[in-house]
């Protein structure tokens, strides 16, 4: 669409069964915090996964959301010639300000029916982490809200665990 001049490389939209969804703009903090996120991760997944920042995954035909950080499987293409799709995302992080609606009724759902295997949905209102695992019959079987004290574990990123602080300071908030 891009280069049909439909869209600029500017507008921020994903497409939602066959929808092309307008974002709002990023704040400070959700911008800040997907920066974080991506140092972390950047440093601790090594060889084992990739990081995506607000990149594409392709669910299906009609639906290829941009979360705010994916993390997949090494692919030897480095995906330049397609987007990873479903089977390789192990992780999608979305960060939530004013899209948090959005985000837990509308893609959330999407990534569990095309079996993305982890999402992790940061309310930064509220300072909290829910967690969906699980995938099964076009839901997660497991979600969990973690509380600023636990310490966040992946299940589908190997050694992959973190704390609030390390990402969202409480200091952003005082």
């Amino acid at each position: 669409m891009c280069s049909a001049g439909i869209l600029t490389a500017d507008d921020r939209v994903e497409l939602i069964d066959g929808e092309l969804i307008e974002m709002p703009p990023m704040g400070p903090a959700h911008t800040g915090i997907v920066n974080r996120l991506a140092e972390i991760l950047f440093l601790r997944l090594g060889d084992a996964a990739k990081l995506r920042v607000q990149s594409s995954v392709r669910l299906s035909n009609h639906t290829q959301p941009e979360p705010d950080l994916a993390v997949v499987k090494p692919d030897p293409r480095h995906y330049l010639l397609r987007h990873p799709r479903p089977a390789d995302t192990l992780l999608a992080i979305e960060v939530a300000d004013s899209s948090l609606d959005f985000d837990r009724e509308q893609k959330v759902p999407r990534y569990a029916a095309a079996g993305v295997a982890e999402v992790w949905l940061v309310d930064v209102g509220k300072k909290q982490v829910t967690i969906y695992r699980a995938p099964s019959s076009g839901r997660y079987g497991h979600s969990r809200t973690v509380a600023w004290a636990e310490e966040i574990v992946s299940t589908a990123v190997e050694g992959l665990r973190l704390t609030f602080e390390e990402f969202l300071p409480l200091a952003h908030f005082e």
